[in-house]
């Protein structure tokens, strides 16, 4: 009688062990898909800033280039556009 006692209490515990793997797997993919979220909430802010930069570097383009000469203004495009593209990269990782 000991041995069915035995046997139901490793199959209580294989069901409990099986329910505990369920609900870390769920909490594992709700956790990623909020990491996936705050990713692309940290790229749409990166972006913006982004556009930012580009739009105020279009605006003072003029008075840039007429008080710290062209060479700083295109260093500065030059920036931003590598910013740019490493925002795509991270939009590209985030995709997969």
């Amino acid at each position: 009688m000991t041995r069915p006692k035995v046997e139901e209490d490793a199959s209580a515990l294989r069901l409990e062990l099986a329910m505990v793997r369920a609900q870390l797997r769920d909490q594992t993919i709700k956790l990623m898909e909020a990491s996936r979220h705050l990713s692309e909430a940290d790229i749409a802010y990166e972006s913006n800033r982004i556009e930012k930069c580009v739009d105020l570097t279009e605006e003072t383009n003029g008075s840039q280039e007429a008080q710290e000469g062209p060479s700083d203004v295109e260093s500065t495009r030059r920036v931003i556009s590598a910013a740019q593209t490493d925002l795509n990269e991270l939009v590209n990782l985030t995709e997969v």
